[in-house]
């Protein structure tokens, strides 16, 4: 960041390494543990399904019954 642009923003000084790197990391977890959250979300559905269930959905697409 440049001087005037500093001085713009109001920022005295500002150790850019350091803070770009933890805003990186913090938006990351953030969208691992989402994905996480959205996966096990996706697998409780999943085991929750019956076989009646299965049956008239995939079975009929595959002409099982």
């Amino acid at each position: 960041m440049k001087n005037s642009t500093r001085k713009l923003l109001g920022l005295k000084s500002i150790r850019k390494p350091t803070f770009f790197k933890s805003v990186v990391y913090i938006f990351g977890l953030n969208a691992k543990r989402k994905a996480n959250d959205k996966r096990k979300v996706l697998e409780k559905k999943q085991d929750n399904i019956t076989m009646k269930e299965l049956d008239n959905t995939i079975g009929k697409s595959l002409g099982i019954k």
